[in-house]
């Protein structure tokens, strides 16, 4: 196993920032370990989303869907969310858009309370034009922990 953080400690000029992204190669076969920080994968995120009620979804929540699904279209139309009824459109939608949604609530949960974190494969099951927007979603979280 590799201890990534280690890694990336021990590599001449490189340093921990409040999000750092860290893409290894399709050869790099070991698993990796992020010590001292909450791995957000597909299993968890799901796992999150499918429990979460209305009540208890981030304030931000909706606002980071929109930037990854709000040009959606489904084959039945517009894929429009609302505030109000987060969480019931959430889950009559496909993996792509439930993984997103708890993968997203959870980490402005955690970011809230200042625990470390790691996405481990956030493009998992997203269609390509939204793991495109995968990018300004790290431009926003960057922004917020500042």
């Amino acid at each position: 196993m590799v201890d990534m953080l280690k890694l990336i400690a021990e590599t001449e000029g490189a340093e921990l920032r409040p999000l750092t992204l860290i893409c290894t190669s399709a050869n790099f076969l070991e698993k990796t370990e992020y010590p001292g920080r909450v791995e957000i994968d597909m299993e968890a995120a799901m796992y999150h989303g499918d429990r979460v009620s209305q009540a208890g979804v981030h304030v931000e929540t909706y606002d980071f869907m929109k930037i990854v699904f709000g040009d959606h279209k489904s084959q039945e139309g517009p894929f429009q969310f609302s505030r109000e009824n987060l969480v019931e459109e959430v889950r009559q939608g496909g993996l792509g858009v439930r993984h997103f949604f708890g993968r997203i609530d959870m980490t402005l949960k955690f970011m809230n309370q200042k625990i470390p974190l790691v996405w481990k494969y956030p493009e998992a099951g997203l269609h390509p034009a939204a793991c495109c927007q995968l990018g300004d979603v790290l431009i926003k979280l960057a922004t917020a922990v500042g």
